[in-house]
């Protein structure tokens, strides 16, 4: 049993971002440029919450990743648009979480 239940995970987690891709291939440079600044926004915002400490109001130096990755996947699903969680998905990991991309390192990705 544990065996079938691994390699269904197995299977499903190379299936489901290859879907994700193939969808993100078909947006157009202005949904695609339209998207990747809204996600941004989100991921900015994000840093700006987890960079001041609860309560204090003090602006930490080093901000805590788990934050912002907790806080972006929570605002990316709140949206509710699927084009959005499809852009959001198909980012690799090293630009999914970070505001200092440029549309130029996106695109590339979905073209």
């Amino acid at each position: 049993m544990k065996h079938t239940l691994a390699g269904f995970v197995a299977v499903a987690s190379l299936v489901l971002p290859l879907s994700a891709v193939q969808a993100a291939s078909e947006f157009s440079t202005d949904q695609l440029r339209s998207l990747n600044n809204d996600h941004t926004r989100i991921v900015r915002q994000a840093q700006r919450v987890c960079s001041v400490g609860p309560f204090t109001g003090v602006v930490r130096r080093s901000q805590n990743n788990g934050c912002i990755v907790g806080d972006v996947e929570r605002q990316v699903r709140s949206v509710e648009d699927a084009n959005m969680l499809t852009f959001h998905r198909a980012l690799p990991l090293r630009y999914r979480y970070s505001s200092e991309r440029s549309f130029g390192q996106v695109e590339r990705y979905f073209h």
